[in-house]
């Protein structure tokens, strides 16, 4: 019987999947409280309650973890399009929902991270 070490587990498990997420949604906080100009490693690390060097195991360099929040984004955004499209009642009411997730998604409404990088 084949078994995992911890180090595996934890990088490719539940606990490395928790610890990424973690990271990622307190780096898409601080994006959006502090900006891209401001935005440091350090300071998601510190939020996160971790050392640097272990977030940069995750994320190697900011622009791999920015690179990550905006993927994420991405990934969400298309979920929810595809939330809208199975329970749109036609075209019209379809592009009336996703014209006003794009309006809120641009201006900053709901605190999301388009608005930052621009």
């Amino acid at each position: 019987m084949k078994t995992e070490s911890k180090t595996t587990n934890r990088r490719n498990g539940t606990r490395g999947a928790e610890t990424r997420h973690r990271v990622l949604e307190t780096a898409r906080a601080l994006l959006t409280d502090q900006g891209l100009e401001s935005f440091a490693m350090r300071d998601v690390a510190k939020r996160a309650n971790m050392q640097l060097g272990n977030l940069q195991y995750y994320f190697p360099s900011r622009e791999d973890l920015i690179e990550a929040v905006i993927e994420a984004e991405l990934s969400a955004n298309l979920d929810f399009m595809d939330a809208l499209a199975e329970n749109a009642d036609d075209l019209e009411d379809y592009v009336r929902r996703l014209v006003l997730l794009m309006i809120d998604e641009y201006t900053g409404l709901g605190g999301k991270v388009w608005p930052v990088l621009r």
